[in-house]
């Protein structure tokens, strides 16, 4: 939400980030209260502030930092006490604790529709993946780290993850000697559908960039050419021609890995300790993402008897979005409000 009213920015650094803004924002930014998003900010203008912030300042900030700091205020203190964390404070609350978990993007961008809609009582966290470079060997000892950062809250929680994040979450959930969730939810969550699958470079790619851009039904299919030596290469040329490849290139690290560490992960039965939501997204094609299945559709039956599954009729990126997002938080709201809300 946009500030009615604020303070100009009074310091050079004030001054240099609200320039930075309205560099990536194309908008003016007035005061130093503004929200990014109501600036006119988007998934990809957050990338392109990030970096930046870092040419700038010389400062890495993670992409779920404008959930914690979305005006140029906050991303000023910010700078100042910068420290890597895997645990966001997304919005404060009252009520028990939602644990929003990363999807294989690794960042909590796309949950931007989800947490307006959830209603106030809750408090808001977010779980941000470690860099490529510090993520462990596989998606259990990742849950692990996890599910201490849970742990540190000290609060009742809710878990609750879109795509990868749903089987993060539901893998966080079982270190019972840490965290006993609330209730657990997973939307449209895909797991590896054999062991050993390879990672298709093509599909990655063009998941990575559908992912970024924000992609919405009817738009172009964003596609690699069968064949193609650089898919990454070919698709940041194609859909972002003024964006220079190596801003995106630790960011398609990220994603690679984490997708590896999905493609690596056998599955197993979710949790049966607490309240149980499943939402697959009946609109998107079982085989949308290569070598992964619905969660919900695997052969060895991972969802338990008692579960609540209530299908949503949306694709999987939708599912997070616009209206779909209320109606999404109203399922969820309505699944835990008995234990805590």
């Amino acid at each position: 939400r946009a500030a009615a009213s604020g303070r100009a920015p009074r310091t050079e650094r004030e001054s240099a980030l609200a320039r930075l803004w309205q560099e990536v924002c194309g908008t003016a930014v007035r005061s130093v209260d503004d929200d990014f998003f109501a600036s006119g900010g988007s998934s990809v203008s957050a990338v392109r502030l990030v970096r930046r912030i870092e040419e700038e300042f010389g400062v890495r900030l993670p992409l779920s930092s404008l959930f914690e700091a979305s005006t140029v205020a906050g991303q000023d203190a910010l700078l100042d006490r910068h420290v890597d964390t895997l645990l966001v404070p997304v919005r404060p609350g009252d009520g028990a604790a939602v644990v929003l978990v990363h999807p294989v993007g690794g960042h909590l961008l796309g949950y931007r529709a989800l947490i307006d809609a959830l209603p106030a009582p809750y408090a808001v966290y977010g779980l941000q993946a470690p860099p490529s470079g510090r993520l462990p060997a596989t998606l259990t000892e990742l849950a692990d780290q996890y599910a201490r950062a849970v742990a540190a809250l000290g609060r009742p929680v809710h878990l609750l993850g879109w795509s990868m994040g749903g089987v993060l979450a539901a893998e966080t959930a079982r270190r019972t000697d840490l965290v006993q969730p609330l209730s657990l939810t997973l939307v449209d969550s895909f797991v590896a559908a054999t062991d050993g699958a390879d990672l298709d470079e093509r599909a990655a790619a063009a998941g990575f960039f559908t992912d970024y851009l924000g992609q919405r039904d009817g738009a172009a299919e964003i596609a690699v050419p069968a064949g193609h030596p650089d898919p990454f290469g070919h698709l940041a040329a194609t859909h972002l021609p003024r964006e220079p490849a190596d801003a995106l290139r630790g960011l398609y690290d990220q994603y690679r890995a984490l997708y590896r560490l999905l493609l690596d992960h056998r599955p197993r039965p979710l949790p049966r300790d607490c309240p149980l939501l499943v939402v697959p997204a009946e609109r998107e094609r079982p085989d949308a993402f290569g070598g992964l299945t619905p969660l919900h559709l695997h052969p060895a039956g991972l969802v338990p008897p008692g579960a609540r599954v209530a299908p949503l009729p949306e694709t999987h990126y939708s599912v997070v979005r616009d209206g779909a997002a209320r109606r999404l938080a109203e399922l969820f709201h309505t699944r835990t409000a008995k234990g805590s809300a």
